[in-house]
């Protein structure tokens, strides 16, 4: 369509310009017009040229209009002039038409029926025109110039009106065309729509309701719902509430916007986001009101616990105290809230919400730190912000804050773009910690002091105890009498377990104020073990007990640990394996539970057939001055403190000691400790572990003591050593 438009557009211009020169030229030349008729028709060759191209290109009613004027007035004035004097041939004319007819008809089956009766119109008037004024078309003569100006003067004009009457009808069908596209499209954009829609007139008459609207109508109220129909008929109840109103409202130009809950006992409920829209007419006057309803139930519901939500979240920011912070990192403005201010003693006003008012504020020996906290959170290193730091409050004093925050947006580049956080004033607590500190760093020097007091205090007991018992020792080896060697004996054990007692405290007190030492030295194991039983073999024999060294590993290779305090371990264990035990045996006994080239892990075993403990006394007896029973103090004695210093011991060194006992039936105890392995053991060690102690006769000692009785105690035992 669109070339045969463009050719015939083209055809048109140039069949116009021809047939308007030749008839100008004919009508100068072989006419022999008068001078003004001619600068007429020379005037109007370029009107016809500007006509044609407007009302054929531009498509101008005023054009198309103009058009047609130069058409009538340029046939008027050729039957004017050219017809007074000349004749021609009616036949000739009839003729003519005759072809110009057969023409048309021709063209009407192409262009449409409305184009066949336009150029019979326009055809049957120019005749009947020519039959009121015959003279108008009467020629001279029929000359081919006669003929061919006869049936162009005829032709052209009608050609182009049936082709301005097929372009003018075919606008029509387009338009009409396109506005039904237009109107299809329309519908199914609303039928496409979330939103179900009524539209109503003026009378409150149904317009148009699309699938939608009519399906709420029959779910809800049970009856189709029609154009036509009074739109109140279908207006659920929920909804009557200020119907009438709101529509007269949208009639004057207002949008009102209304939310409904729609129900249905025991079937559903919705809420419906209710919408009355005006519309207007090409004139501008409102005759149609669009009645939108869209279910916003989720919305609704949504809504309502996101209000929920933030009510809690106001509830709790607003019990907690705390206040909130909101960085924007676009542009580094924030957010203080009220509370956050506050805080620091200022009024909302008082400080604007940019970062660097936070930067003036936080305490100079805190700001490193912030900031690299910050820098951790941004970067992903952290999953939270979490910060201790001090700001100045309003009165030039600083408090101790706790920021905490967390990154809750960043961009497709995975940059942060806002930080939210709170700040909590843990002030009185940070007054209470340094308090605390100050009074821990007291009861510290407090402790220390008694440390020191204990071991003055021990050394100053021990020493003429140990006085006492080394001159009742010198006594029993040389007194005769048996009264006074009983005597003796009781001052000599007396004095013992007082020397036990103070050593104990001692040690307690050593290992609660982390005063204890360990040392790395070399272990013989089997050494070890030899002097342990040769220690406590004495009080065994004496009580009739057999003495049992279980398995021992035959190891080649040094052990690295502390050796004194492994044996202090051990013989505490056999010490109150002795006492507890009445008849039977008390055993030793070491096992191997792992072994690499580079370490080992022993277990060590203490085992006795004495009175054992009651389970629900197992877990007690490692409390300090804890014993299994009142009974078995005041049968035994000691202090509970033996098995809570070997217990504090093992677990400084790695280990764990326990217990499986039996009531009247024994117990053992036992713990595992793990040593790394030293050098080779000397040939002579490995092969003779129970060598005899060296004869000191003969031997020269000196003796160096602050207090002299213990001087002449070493020195009266040395001598009957042979020294």
């Amino acid at each position: 369509m669109a070339n045969f438009d463009e050719k015939m557009l083209g055809f048109l211009q140039i069949s116009c310009t021809i047939t308007t020169t030749y008839q100008i030229i004919f009508s100068i030349f072989y006419l022999h017009l008068p001078i003004w008729p001619q600068l007429l028709f020379a005037s109007l060759i370029p009107v016809a040229i500007l006509t044609t191209f407007l009302a054929t290109r531009k498509k101008n009613k005023s054009a198309i209009f103009l058009f047609l004027f130069f058409l009538f007035a340029h046939q008027t004035f050729t039957f004017l002039f050219f017809g007074q004097s000349h004749h021609i041939n009616l036949g000739a004319v009839l003729m003519l038409g005759t072809v110009c007819v057969i023409c048309h008809v021709l063209l009407g089956f192409v262009w449409g029926s409305l184009a066949t009766v336009s150029t019979s119109v326009v055809f049957l008037s120019k005749l009947y025109l020519g039959a009121i004024f015959p003279t108008f078309i009467n020629f001279p003569e029929q000359s081919p110039p006669n003929l061919l100006y006869t049936f162009l003067s005829v032709s052209q004009p009608v050609f182009i009106l049936n082709y301005l009457c097929y372009r003018f009808y075919h606008a029509l069908l387009e338009e009409e065309k396109s506005k039904t596209e237009i109107n299809h499209r329309l519908q199914k954009i609303v039928e496409n729509g979330a939103e179900a829609v009524v539209l109503i007139g003026m009378d409150k008459k149904v317009f148009y309701a699309d699938a939608k609207s009519k399906k709420l109508a029959f779910n809800f109220l049970n009856i189709e719902l029609l154009e036509g129909d009074d739109s109140e008929k279908y207006i659920m109840e929920p909804l009557k509430k200020g119907f009438n109103e709101n529509l007269a409202l949208a009639f004057k130009g207002e949008r009102i916007v209304v939310e409904r809950k729609a129900e249905i006992p025991g079937k559903f409920s919705l809420w419906l986001s209710v919408t009355y829209s005006p519309l207007y007419n090409t004139k501008g006057k409102i005759d149609l009101v669009q009645f939108s309803m869209i279910d916003i139930t989720s919305l609704k519901n949504a809504r309502d616990e996101l209000e929920k939500s933030e009510q809690r979240w106001k509830f709790a920011l607003n019990s907690s105290k705390d206040g909130v912070w909101d960085l924007n990192l676009t542009d580094n403005s924030i957010y203080f809230s009220p509370m956050w201010k506050e805080m620091l003693g200022y009024k909302d006003e008082e400080i604007k919400n940019t970062f660097s008012e936070w930067e003036k504020m936080i305490h100079p020996d805190d700001k490193k730190k912030a900031e690299e906290e910050i820098v951790k959170h941004l970067t992903n290193q952290t999953d939270y912000y979490l910060l201790e730091h001090r700001l100045r409050q309003k009165n030039g004093q600083y408090k101790w804050i706790l920021a905490r925050g967390k990154i809750i947006e960043r961009g497709n580049d995975g940059k942060p773009l806002r930080f939210i956080g709170t700040h909590t004033d843990i002030d009185p607590i940070k007054k209470v910690e340094e308090e605390l500190i100050a009074a821990q760093e007291k009861a510290e020097k407090a402790a220390e002091a008694k440390s020191q007091f204990l071991s003055t205090m021990s050394h100053e007991i021990r020493t003429p105890i140990n006085a006492v018992i080394g001159y009742s020792n010198i006594l029993m080896r040389n007194s005769s009498a048996v009264l006074n060697k009983e005597y003796l004996e009781n001052i000599h054990i007396s004095a013992n377990h007082l020397l036990s007692l103070v050593n104990n405290i001692l040690e307690i007190s050593k290992i609660e104020s982390g005063k204890i030492t360990f040392e790395n030295r070399e272990i013989n194991l089997e050494k070890l073990v030899e002097e342990n039983l040769s220690m406590i073999s004495l009080a065994a024999t004496e009580k009739g007990l057999l003495l049992k060294k279980g398995t021992i590993p035959a190891l080649t290779e040094y052990l690295i640990g502390d050796p004194l305090r492994l044996r202090q371990v051990l013989s505490n264990l056999l010490g109150n394996a002795v006492k507890f035990t009445e008849k039977g045996f008390v055993e030793l006994s070491v096992d191997i539970m792992e072994e690499t080239a580079e370490y080992i892990i022993l277990k060590f075993s203490v085992i006795d057939s004495g009175i054992g403990i009651s389970p629900e006394k197992i877990d007690s007896i490692f409390e300090r001055f804890t014993q299994a029973s009142a009974d078995t103090t005041r049968k035994y004695g000691g202090t509970g403190l033996g098995l809570t210093i070997s217990k504090r011991i093992v677990n400084l060194l790695g280990g764990n000691l326990g217990v499986k006992s039996n009531l009247d039936k024994g117990s053992m105890f036992y713990f595992n400790l793990k040593f790394y392995k030293g050098a080779p053991l000397k040939k002579e060690e490995i092969t003779d572990n129970t060598k005899n102690e060296t004869p000191l006769t003969g031997l020269k000692a000196l003796v160096v003591e602050d207090y002299i009785l213990n001087t002449k105690i070493i020195t009266t035992f040395l001598e009957m050593w042979g020294v």
